[in-house]
């Protein structure tokens, strides 16, 4: 007995076999773009990246920044920090409140002035006052960002509190400390200064590295 072909039929009929082609197209395109992507990428390292100011060599407090102590250094957006400068002229001219290291991602906390004063103090219209204490033996032990409490000597000789909780901008080698405070505070501090001799008192640690900003 003569046997005829058989004819094998796809497993549910055409519409499966139809979306088993539909299936294997979306997965070559999917291939096809991945290796598109890892291609640009090759091409392109610094894409995904953001640009920021890093600091070429280790920097001492007080350094008037120049264009070869600062290199600008690509780095992925979610590990950059708050306030980074977004490139090395940003930094050149400036003044470091702190000493940095190498490597080190710049940021307007690590600078003097105005902003980092808004920074550390959370107020906008912070104020920075200059304070030679009578008593520098406190000098050594301050930190950039440190709070102080600010005592002037009363007509009784006892000490009374002219500011509370200023927060350090630099120290200088000379002895004068930089504070910032609000403006009411500072006001008072540089008024006091004239009559009297200052003394500060340690009233609070820096916060981490980074909290300037947050």
């Amino acid at each position: 007995m003569r046997r005829g072909w058989r004819i094998r039929r796809w497993p549910g009929g055409r519409g499966a076999r139809d979306r088993v082609a539909r299936r294997r197209l979306a997965a070559a395109a999917l291939v096809a773009l991945a290796a598109a992507s890892a291609a640009a990428d090759l091409r392109h390292p610094g894409r995904g990246r953001e640009t920021v100011a890093v600091a070429a060599r280790d920097l001492a407090a007080g350094h008037r920044v120049a264009a070869g102590d600062v290199a600008a250094r690509g780095i992925p957006p979610d590990v950059v920090p708050e306030a980074a400068l977004a490139g090395p002229a940003a930094a050149v001219g400036r003044t470091l409140a702190g000493p940095v290291t190498a490597g080190e991602v710049l940021t307007e906390a690590r600078f003097t002035g105005t902003r980092l004063a808004e920074l550390l103090t959370g107020r906008d219209d912070a104020a920075i006052v200059a304070v030679t204490p009578g008593d520098a033996g406190l000098l050594p032990a301050l930190a950039v960002g440190d709070a102080v409490d600010v005592l002037a000597a009363g007509a009784s000789g006892a000490a009374t509190p002219v500011a509370r909780g200023a927060r350090v901008v630099r120290v200088d080698p000379e002895g004068a400390v930089l504070l910032a405070a609000d403006p009411a505070a500072a006001a008072a501090v540089a008024a006091a200064g004239l009559a009297a001799p200052l003394t500060l008192v340690f009233a609070g640690a820096a916060p981490p590295p980074g909290g300037a900003g947050r």
